[in-house]
């Protein structure tokens, strides 16, 4: 590292070559510090004065690295901020908090993020004057109308969801050790202004816990996740969404058609309405959401999104499902007695096949990562259905849809438990390749000295998770390797494990001193060092580099004396 320079103490043996500038002004400091996390600096890039002329060998450092030093992490028995797994009342969990979480994941979205579809409990209910909180049982408490844990009712959260499904599956078996937090904020029926800046007004749903109101206001889901993390004390540096489906109106293009005859016929103009929705507004609704979680504070600025593209929920067997192509025998009853298979094909070309490709290449260009899933063989009239017809919803959920006055569930068309299952284990991978990427802390070097014998380096870690630096004190081992050329010329290398664990957190890291060549000068040094999370290497940050070098009266080795000896007695 160059130093900027305060002056010069004149011409000296065994100059240093690099000071230790201010790490937010760049300039050289020229006290010469105790170990209170500012910058080292050479007594060469001084002026003459007392203070200024003492030797590095002066500075109180944080540590000192003796030869060997293999420090282990000695974790505690039980942790005390260890994931909590919250269960809903008959065991299914559908989110884990941390009282001091490392990574928080967060997921937004609509009905398909939510769960729709794939209740806590399986329970025929019939339509009558209200919905019983436990009839289907959502994961929320009898005894109010909204939990402080799962939200509203009237957002229908399940953990039977996708979101619910993958973290528990992750945060079990993927992620020992980590404390994680996750929380799901999707809501039915949201649009993606819903996450964004608008209340989302619900009024589509029969009376819930016995609240007799046409209908109810729920708050935009990134507001409410702002409070939530603000209130644990955290930002969340990875975040799951499924939106646009509604934005798009494939429900309504699906009522459209149940109510018109020969849809692909006639009222075109209506699906061409949707067709526009699903290739022009999606990319800038999508783009918007990009730019909100760009500019927020509850959201890392280094964070991971993760981003599904609807499935085809309308195919099986190579073909659109209909009352004329139903090999499950599932297309038989109202509503979907009323869609002909050319009906849903037209439908899915000019709605579904658009919003798959809008959502794709959006998320692409915004750096999310992108899962999609093939459910072709599995649609709503398949053998083996991922997705719940009327029949099947309605003996699930039961029916609580009220625009018809007939018997329908809002679960209609929207995945089943099976489906949120096929769905979850294609999120998995990508989820945990954000979180992993969220885990590892990033090494700085921050300056290099050399000092006679002593190799001095300051260094800080960039933590990209929610706990920040908390997170890896005492619970995080840095790796570092030493190339080394000492004063008689001998080249070697070595390696020193030591666990993180700063004299304050604020410093971020610390100040090292090292002895590579025991009490011998040393004359070239580059150094690598790389931190390494809970002491597994797999969960390693950037590595951090520095070197420096000094001049050095060459020594001669006891070999180098014999062979002159020999020479001389060879000359004479």
């Amino acid at each position: 590292m160059a130093a900027s320079g305060c002056g010069s103490s004149g011409d000296e043996v065994g100059t240093r070559n690099a000071a230790f500038p201010d790490k937010k002004t760049g300039e050289v400091n020229c006290e010469i510090v105790k170990g209170e996390g500012k910058g080292l600096t050479s007594k060469d890039d001084c002026p003459d004065n007392e203070e200024g002329n003492k030797s590095l060998s002066s500075v109180k450092f944080d540590r000192l690295l003796q030869p060997g030093t293999s420090e282990k992490i000695e974790l505690k028995a039980k942790d005390i901020h260890a994931t909590n797994f919250v269960p809903d009342r008959i065991g299914l969990v559908d989110m884990g908090l941390s009282s001091l979480p490392d990574i928080v994941i967060t997921a937004f979205g609509d009905s398909f993020a939510s769960g729709e579809g794939a209740p806590a409990t399986n329970h025929t209910r019939w339509v009558d004057s209200n919905i019983a909180v436990d009839d289907p049982r959502w994961p929320a408490q009898i005894e109010r109308f909204e939990d402080p844990l799962w939200g509203p009712l009237y957002c229908h959260r399940s953990p039977r969801s996708t979101f619910a499904v993958a973290m528990e599956e992750i945060a079990r078996n993927s992620f020992p050790g980590v404390r994680l937090a996750w929380r799901s904020f999707a809501c039915s029926g949201a649009v993606a202004r819903n996450l964004l800046d608008t209340n989302q007004v619900i009024s589509d749903r029969t009376s819930l816990d016995g609240v007799e109101q046409d209908e109810w206001v729920h708050r935009p889901q990134f507001a409410i996740a702002e409070d939530w993390l603000a209130s644990i004390g955290a930002s969340s540096s990875v975040t799951y969404m499924n939106i646009g489906g509604n934005d798009a109106g494939f429900s309504d293009a699906i009522k459209h058609c149940v109510t018109t005859w020969s849809c692909e016929d006639r009222h075109t103009d209506v699906i061409e309405g949707f067709n526009a929705k699903a290739r022009n507004e999606i990319p800038a609704l999508l783009n918007e959401i990009d730019q909100a979680l760009t500019s927020s504070e509850w959201f890392s600025q280094e964070g991971a999104v993760v981003y599904s593209v609807v499935p085809n929920i309308a195919f099986a067997d190579g073909r659109a499902c209909g009352e004329d192509h139903d090999p499950g025998n599932r297309m038989q009853s109202f509503p979907e007695d009323e869609l002909s298979s050319a009906e849903v094909d037209y439908l899915w070309r000019q709605i579904g096949i658009p919003l798959q490709s809008s959502m794709r290449s959006t998320a692409n260009a915004n750096g999310w990562n992108v899962v999609e899933v093939d459910w072709a063989d599995h649609g709503i009239c398949s053998t083996e259905p991922f997705v719940n017809n009327n029949v099947a919803a309605t003996a699930t959920q039961g029916a609580d849809m009220v625009d018809w006055g007939i018997d329908l569930s809002m679960g209609n068309w929207h995945p089943n438990a099976d489906g949120y299952e096929n769905w979850a284990r294609a999120l998995e991978p990508a989820l945990i390749r954000a979180i992993d990427e969220q885990v590892a802390a990033d090494t700085e070097i921050v300056a290099v000295s050399l000092d006679g014998p002593n190799l001095f380096y300051e260094y800080s870690l960039n933590a990209l998770n929610d706990g920040g630096i908390f997170s890896y004190i005492q619970r995080s081992t840095n790796v570092l390797g030493v190339n080394v050329t000492c004063q008689d010329g001998r080249s070697s290398s070595h390696r020193y494990d030591y666990v993180f664990d700063p004299v304050s957190a604020d410093q971020g890291g610390e100040i090292v001193k090292v002895q590579p060549c025991g009490q011998m000068q040393i004359a070239e040094v580059t150094l690598k060092q790389k931190n390494c999370f809970l002491g597994e290497m797999h969960w390693c940050g950037e590595d951090g580099m520095g070197s420096a070098r000094q001049e050095v009266e060459p020594m001669l080795r006891a070999e180098d004396l014999e062979q002159n000896e020999l020479e001389v007695r060879i000359g004479d």
